[in-house]
């Protein structure tokens, strides 16, 4: 994930000289970002360079380490401090360490030994800040990811600045996975694969209507992969050099799930994105026009219509197709018209099966999921509501009425139906039910 980043602050030129060319730092996962002989010219450099570490003297001339430390503090920089002192400069590194300097060497007692062993345990303290620092800003991150599924969402006007994030991790990559419901742990490793980065990040993930998307905050630039021929999953993916690029960013990446969507083809997308590009504007899934033909399709299954119920479900996607309705929108739709029909069916039991939606990976695929599902509720909403009796056939029949009532329906075809007597079909018939088929039927419509 790259290297940490730390300031040399040493008044001593030797003493600087020595530590800079004596530890091997790449091999504890460091590098020397800058140095400087007294406290001002470190604080000019952190402002610039805001590096992760900074190993300082504690005794320096215009600016202590002390002092350094404190202005550090005071303006929200979390470099994790070193301090160098003297024996008798130790009431000194005790006061930094109450001011959070991490701890402090003794110049007398430094060996490039204890130097490294202090390096393996700074990239502890590190990687425990960064993570640390990632779950203290997640409700800012969770609250960024929320805002870009909505469709006037703006980095400036939505959130509260996180000034530290922007300035000290300016560069932002996105990696957006559609896998459904199979897993993405087996594959985690081939992902962190995807971006290299010089310097360390901070890596989000969520996960939201089918796939994950994975926010990668770095240091300096990041180069992203490409993907590899056996990774199982479509990924899109793309760069924004500042925060405030992220929602065209996103907004292209959306772009690209729709058009794979919409053409059945989401399983094959493999892309990288080179630029952000707004794409064409998008409309929503709450036209008139949609709840025209949503009311209508409530109707339809009201009255035990189930080839309407279908043709409705169809020209409700096919509606949205036209419109370019975003992918995810649609989802969102399709989970309102299931609970609809679901409170017909079940009155305000709910269902478990929403995964199957929100899981769809593609246009054409969720209208088969959606006349699938609706179809069984139609027939369990008709096995409920039938007139049930001790007889097999008749309930066969009672079946085939309430599902085709609307249509001609003659005690002949009846008899077909189930393979006996048509006269003797009509007795056992008012028999087990009380009413003639005829009678039956009739009420049948009337309600």
């Amino acid at each position: 994930m790259g290297l940490w980043t730390v300031l040399l602050v040493e008044d001593e030129e030797n003493v600087r000289r020595f530590v800079r060319r004596n530890i091997q730092w790449g091999a504890y996962g460091f590098e020397v970002a800058g140095e400087a002989s007294n406290g001002k010219e470190a604080w000019e450099l952190m402002e610039r360079l805001r590096p992760d570490a900074v190993i300082s003297d504690i005794m320096m001339p215009i600016m202590d380490g002390t002092e350094l430390l404190e202005k550090a503090r005071e303006s929200g920089m979390e470099s994790v401090f070193i301090m160098l002192t003297c024996l008798q400069e130790l009431k000194y590194a005790q006061t930094a360490m109450q001011h959070g300097a991490f701890n402090y060497i003794l110049k007398a007692s430094m060996t490039l030994e204890s130097l490294h062993g202090e390096l393996i345990r700074l990239d502890r303290e590190l990687s425990r800040r960064n993570e640390r620092l990632a779950k203290d800003r997640r409700p800012w991150f969770d609250a960024l990811y929320s805002g870009l599924w909505e469709s006037d969402f703006s980095v400036n006007n939505s959130l509260e600045a996180d000034v530290w994030l922007q300035e000290t991790y300016p560069h932002l990559a996105l990696f957006s996975v559609f896998h459904g419901n199979m897993p993405l742990e087996p594959y985690e490793l081939q992902l962190k694969n995807l971006f290299r980065s010089s310097k360390p990040a901070i890596v989000n993930e969520f996960k939201k209507y089918g796939q994950t998307t994975i926010f990668v905050w770095s240091r300096s630039p990041i180069h992203p992969e490409p993907v590899l021929d056996d990774f199982p999953y479509p990924i899109v993916y793309g760069l924004a050099q500042a925060l405030d690029q992220l929602p065209a960013v996103w907004q292209c990446i959306l772009n690209e799930w729709d058009s794979a969507w919409y053409e059945n083809q989401v399983m094959n997308k493999k892309t990288l994105l080179h630029g952000p590009d707004l794409g064409r504007e998008r409309l929503s899934a709450d036209g008139p026009l949609v709840w025209s033909i949503e009311k209508e399709l409530v109707q339809a299954f009201e009255e035990s219509k189930i080839e309407q119920v279908k043709q409705r479900l169809y020209d409700l996607m096919e509606l949205m197709k036209q419109q370019k309705t975003r992918w995810y929108v649609v989802k969102k739709a399709a989970l309102r018209w299931d609970e609809q029909i679901r409170r017909l069916v079940y009155g305000s039991r709910m269902d478990d099966g929403d995964s199957a939606i929100i899981h769809a990976s593609s246009h054409r695929k969720l209208l088969h999921i959606l006349q699938s599902r609706f179809e069984a509720y139609y027939y369990e909403s008709i096995q409920a509501n039938n007139q049930r009796t001790d007889h097999s056939e008749i309930n066969v029949i009672l079946s085939y009425l309430h599902q085709y009532y609307y249509q001609e329906i003659s005690l002949k075809s009846m008899s077909q139906l189930v393979s006996m007597d048509g006269h003797y079909l009509s007795g056992l018939f008012k028999k087990k039910t009380g009413d003639s088929m005829i009678t039956y039927l009739h009420k049948l419509r009337i309600e």
